[in-house]
């Protein structure tokens, strides 16, 4: 896959094909880490959400979904 940068203001901004954010689960609040080795830059989730770990928006899913289900147990722990 062949990608070029763009301008935006004062820096250059690598566009990512919503393809491949999907198939990595990164989204706009993804901290990514970037690693130079000579000619070759390497981009990685910097909190380590890499295949089998869950994004900010599965958490919160999930959360969600707990809440649903155990809204009532959740109530009595609170008094």
């Amino acid at each position: 896959m062949v990608e070029r940068l763009v301008k935006s203001g004062e820096s250059l901004t690598l566009v990512l094909p919503p393809a491949v954010v999907e198939a990595l689960g990164l989204d706009e609040h993804t901290p990514l880490r970037l690693e130079i080795d000579g000619q070759r830059l390497t981009i990685t989730p910097a909190n380590g959400s890499q295949a089998g770990n869950s994004s900010a928006s599965e958490i919160a899913a999930a959360a969600e979904k707990s809440h649903q289900r155990y809204a009532e147990a959740y109530k009595r722990l609170a008094e």
